[in-house]
């Protein structure tokens, strides 16, 4: 490639781009002289720029008010939703996370543009997108806002950080930001022990596999496809084969030979395959690799560190583990700068670009609602937008298909304020299966005591059994969405009404001494759902036929209104205080009884200014026994029962519902674990569909279909790519590139062997572990084939899983694993790279000798 020249500032990504076409061009000893230089470069100009920090740096863009205002404003909207039951409780507090996330988005994205237009050398500017220290995370924090935050159990706190460092934290701002800012400490000091161990586990898994051969003859491939999650390409294409050796040969659509099997892959031959749109592109891989105890050099590929085939004898196993132990450590340091800060994916919004009416046709979509209750109109083919400020500053923007617009047309908008939303067909179907996202659940409980009623719509079923067993069983679950009502009263034990009673009849009731102590030691009781008072010498007196001489009619006032018991021996009290009064003429057409949230329109001039249930109905006046509307979605579980008793803080319903998995490293490495080490539980539950179900299940599937070899290799290539995409997506969205073949060679060791059913004609026992490709040859030479099982092991089982029992005793359980290799009369022929260390032998690896030197 011929030389170029560059006139621009250089940041950290631009000089690895640099270094890696230097490294492709010129080979790694001049590439090695040109990164000396680089460096004394850099120093020298570091030296005399003398770039320091001071607090005028640190620029506040104007526009932040606003931006909060316009939050405020929306989340506002939201609460009134949400006060008038046409929300749930999820979805009000997803959608305020949500708003605050994108606010913060907006304002990050508005100081980079204010930096960039008032100076290009502002120090705080250059530091942070130079990438030698800081990141945009930490500026946003120094002069934006510090946005949402974690509590201590690991969920989003729904109120943000609004201030930032340079303007200063209030108390309630800081003591959020105390619990973050120690968390990150302390993850910093035990995550790092556990990403060492992990390193450890990797490593010794791993070792063994060196490039002792150049060629296999193996004929599978693997298929290569982006890692692509939620409509983002993590991984592309041209990535993948980068490096790669074709297992088979490649045609274009005129069946022309583009690449030949065997053929390593540089960068412009992997944009030349992508340009010619191949569907099934088959690589060499160390997963199909059938060499015996090690890997050959075409399944593994080219060198990372010289970008040619990696040489015999080199140590790709130990390479691979490091790969990946090593950014995990980096990892756990990102948890102590961001202190805690939530970090998450924001849709791509459409903002008014300044304030005006705003217009769109709407015979090109239909109105639907969002997974947040909202309505709002779905475009369904590319449109038009407009935006009105006067006669002659008139904005259009262009729509694309499926984004949705949330605001009605002809209404005023105001600049920077969100006005749509692009999205996909895929999120706005919530019945679909997303990968992304975990089973919760969100208790509900209701804010002030009374009466529960279900309102008409609120269908439910018994539940016994569910894969929440221990929530579901025996529970009323809601089969259609419906408003759980609490009208405000107040609720009396039995006791506690028994002690008011005696206090109303000593001070209260006006008679003789003789029959004063007798009603002294009376009591009360229910009957027929009447309150019944007893002494000693008084059989039945009712309230409504005590007599009324004794004139204590109004010590009784309160207690008449008394109508509802349960079994708790609990009662009700309906009191004045919560009650409200509508003022209207025109009351004909509204109902006693009818249940009635805020901002409901009751008559044609009448719109409520509150919620519960109607009680009265007069000419000039409603009264209302306020109350508050709970939404319960599809699939909750309720606690009360329909026209029950609820005290105030008590549990109505438990919400069910999918959230999305955080992408955090703090959450990330015990994912990486969960994933290597085939975890079947967690937090002492079984994982629902974990990799071994999964595995076992494909191999069931399979085998009705193909022969047991088939069908075994296919269910094994469905979880060895299942593997290598989790464990990618956790680094790719920290931002940490690891090749595939390095994930590979771990996922190799976890899913090689295979667990003997029957042994046929062969010398194999039940219950025997063997490698898949020694039995499949085995199985050649017999009549009565061998019957066996794909199994996943994790990388500590395949650590103490090997051959050589002096490795796996120098790893764990050393006692087990000398004593079981003394009983079988076990030999190591030391082999691999561990046991000859520990022996202080040569060890069976290093590079250097040529292909050549093999053939003679």
């Amino acid at each position: 490639m011929k030389n170029f020249f560059s006139n621009r500032p250089f940041s950290r990504a631009e000089i690895q781009n640099l270094i890696k076409w230097f490294l492709a061009n010129y080979g790694t000893v001049r590439t090695a002289e040109f990164a000396d230089n680089l460096k004394t470069l850099g120093f020298k100009y570091a030296t005399k720029a003398g770039i320091s920090l001071g607090i005028d740096d640190l620029k506040i863009p104007l526009i932040k008010t606003r931006l909060i205002t316009n939050a405020h404003l929306e989340i506002a909207q939201n609460d009134q939703r949400f006060i008038s039951g046409k929300i749930t409780e999820v979805q009000r507090f997803q959608k305020v996370i949500d708003v605050w996330h994108t606010t913060g988005e907006l304002l990050k994205d508005e100081l980079i543009t204010n930096f960039r237009q008032v100076s290009l050398l502002n120090p705080v500017y250059m530091m942070a997108f130079s990438g030698a220290r800081g990141n945009i995370s930490q500026v946003r924090q120094l002069v934006g806002m510090r946005g949402l935050m974690s509590d201590s159990q690991g969920e989003i706190i729904d109120l943000p950080i609004k201030s930032n460092f340079r303007e200063g934290l209030n108390i309630t701002e800081y003591l959020i930001s105390c619990y973050g800012a120690r968390k990150g400490l302390v993850d910093t000091a035990l995550r790092t022990a556990n990403s060492g161990y992990l390193t450890r586990r990797l490593v010794d898994v791993s070792q063994s596999l060196i490039i002792n051969q150049v060629d296999c003859k193996t004929h599978y491939g693997m298929l290569v496809k982006p890692l692509v999650r939620n409509s983002k390409t993590y991984i592309s294409v041209q990535q993948r084969l980068t490096g790669r050796v074709i297992a088979k040969s490649i045609f274009d659509k005129e069946n022309q030979l583009l690449v030949n099997r065997n053929q390593d892959v540089c960068i412009y031959l992997a944009n030349k395959i992508a340009r010619n749109s191949i569907n099934r592109i088959y690589i060499r891989s160390p997963l199909n690799c059938e060499a015996n105890k090690c890997i050959c050099q075409l399944c593994y590929g080219w060198s990372l560190a010289h970008g040619r085939l990696a040489q015999l004898g080199e140590a790709v196993g130990v390479i691979a583990a490091q790969s990946i132990g090593e950014p995990g450590t980096q990892l756990t340091m990102r948890t102590f700068h961001t202190g805690g800060v939530f970090a998450g994916n924001v849709k791509d919004k459409i903002y008014a670009p300044h304030n005006g009416i705003l217009s769109y046709s709407t015979s090109s979509g239909k109105i639907i609602k969002t997974a947040f209750g909202e309505t709002v109109f779905l475009v369904l083919g590319e449109m038009k937008l407009y935006i009105k400020e006067t006669y002659l500053n008139t904005s259009t923007l262009v729509l694309p298909k499926f984004a949705v617009i949330f605001t009605k047309p002809s209404k005023e908008v105001f600049s920077k304020q969100i006005i749509a939303e692009i999205s996909s067909l895929e999120e706005m179907l919530p019945y679909l299966n997303k990968t992304d996202r975990v089973e919760a659940f969100k208790e509900v409980r209701t804010v002030i005591s009374g009466q529960v009623i279900f309102d008409g719509g609120l269908i439910t079923r018994k539940v016994y059994m569910d894969k929440f067993q221990s929530i579901l069983k025996n529970k009323i679950q809601v089969v259609s969405d419906g408003l759980v009502w609490v009208l405000e009263n107040e609720i009396f034990s039995y006791l506690s009404l028994l002690k008011r009673m005696d206090i109303l009849f000593r001070t209260d009731i006006l008679f003789t001494l003789k029959c004063y102590k007798k009603i002294k030691s009376s009591y009360v009781t229910f009957q027929n759902s009447n309150l019944v008072l007893r002494a000693l010498n008084i059989n039945y007196i009712s309230l409504n036929t005590f007599p009324k001489k004794y004139k204590i009619r109004k010590v009784f006032t309160v207690l008449e209104q008394i109508k509802i018991f349960n079994a708790a021996r609990q009662c009700l009290l309906h009191t004045v205080i919560n009650q409200s009064v509508l003022s209207s003429k025109l009351l004909l057409e509204i109902k006693v009884g009818k249940l009635i949230s805020k901002g409901d329109k009751l008559a044609s001039t009448v719109v409520s200014s509150c919620s519960g249930q109607i009680l009265v109905v007069k000419n000039g006046y409603i009264l209302v026994r306020t109350g508050v509307p709970n939404l319960a979605s599809r699939d909750a579980v309720l606690g009360v029962k329909n026209n029950g008793l609820v005290s105030k803080n008590n549990t109505l319903f438990r919400l069910i519902y999918r959230k999305p998995k955080t992408g955090d490293i703090v959450q990330g490495l015990p994912k990486v674990e969960e994933l290597l080490e085939a975890r079947r539980t967690k937090d002492f539950s079984i994982l629902q569909d974990n990799l071994h179900e999964r595995l076992r299940h494909q191999f069931i599937f399979y085998k009705q279909v193909y022969p047991l070899h088939m069908a075994a290799r296919k269910s094994v290539d469905k979880i060895q790519q299942y593997l290598v995409n989790g464990i990618q997506l956790v680094y790719n969205s920290q931002g940490i590139s690891i090749s595939d073949k390095h994930i590979e060679i771990i996922v190799k060791q976890m899913t090689s062997k295979a667990l003997i059913g029957e042994g046929g004609d062969t010398s194999l026992l039940s219950g025997e572990l063997i490698e898949i490709h020694k039995i499949e040859k085995i199985n050649l030479g017999v009549n009565i084939k061998a019957e066996y099982e794909p199994v996943l092991l994790s990388i500590t089982k395949a650590s103490l899983n090997t051959e050589s029992f002096i490795s796996s005793a120098s790893f764990q359980e050393t006692t087990k694993v000398l004593v079981q290799a003394a009983l079988e009369g076990k030999t190591d022929w030391l082999q691999s790279l561990k046991e000859n260390v520990i022996l202080g032998r040569i060890i069976p690896a290093g590079t250097g000798i040529s292909v050549d030197e093999i053939f003679q």
